[in-house]
């Protein structure tokens, strides 16, 4: 029997690594050869996205953000990393109203904030001030909405406070929860955590 100190490797199945890898929430592959899906947010509830024999370059929920096809290359080539972009969506565009979205804070106690969008996004006219006394100048962008309250024993639970109208900053939304109106609703932990996965690429 003989020991080797370095196993052989074939160098040619070697790939660079794919560009602002840190900030990709969801890699995928595709039918061809040689390619990948980048997507801004994950997507684990579509069939085109959990069926094994399916293609999730047809992902059914529109509030994973952007997506781009990546075509590999192999380490100590000198082509460039050729990225085509497929679906570039901003979290803008996502924005209805109607859908619950998690919103950027810098309050000390609380990691963000969940708002039931009413109206917007849409760029001021004239200066407005609601009901919490924030102030906005002709030309933001905002949205206009209101504060879910989760003051409760249970972190993921929320309960809508009505009557108590906000205006935030359309670039504070960090993570769009559902398209769907509720007035009272808990998250899982697994979306918590990609809130806060959200929030960190702000940050970086």
């Amino acid at each position: 029997m003989t020991f080797a100190e370095c196993i052989p490797r074939a160098d040619n199945k070697l790939f660079k690594p794919i560009a602002g890898i840190r900030k990709i929430h969801q890699i995928s592959t595709t039918n061809t050869h040689g390619e990948l899906l980048t997507r801004q947010l994950s997507c684990y509830s579509c069939g085109n996205c959990t069926e094994p024999d399916a293609d999730s370059r047809n992902c059914e929920n529109k509030w994973v953000g952007s997506t781009a096809v990546v075509c590999m290359v192999r380490d100590g080539s000198r082509n460039p990393v050729a990225v085509e972009e497929e679906n570039e969506v901003e979290m803008r565009d996502l924005i209805t109203p109607g859908c619950v979205v998690a919103v950027y804070t810098d309050d000390e106690d609380k990691d963000y904030y969940m708002i039931q969008v009413k109206a917007g996004p849409e760029i001021l006219t004239k200066p407005v001030k609601d009901y919490w006394g924030a102030e906005f100048t002709q030309g933001q962008d905002i949205i206009r909405g209101l504060y879910y309250d989760n003051n409760t024993d249970n972190l993921f639970q929320y309960k809508l406070l009505r009557n108590k109208p906000t205006v935030i900053p359309s670039l504070s939304v960090r993570y769009i929860l559902s398209t769907k109106t509720k007035d009272r609703f808990c998250i899982s932990e697994d979306e918590h955590l990609d809130i806060l996965a959200a929030l960190e690429q702000l940050e970086n």
